[in-house]
């Protein structure tokens, strides 16, 4: 059975991490931050923090 996971908008993962949504911005740009994934060219989707722990 395949699990359902929940991806964020950039405003929910900076409410989570606890930054602006231009950090998360700045951090894509450099590379660094939490991992993301493009769905679109205006679509930017995260991993809750709880998945990410456990890829790490």
């Amino acid at each position: 059975m395949a699990v359902k996971i929940e991806l964020l908008t950039p405003e929910e993962k900076a409410a989570e991490l606890k930054v602006s949504t231009e950090t998360l911005k700045r951090w894509r740009r450099l590379g660094k931050g939490p991992v993301f994934k493009r769905i679109s060219r205006q679509c930017i989707r995260y991993l809750p923090e709880m998945i990410e722990e456990d890829a790490a």
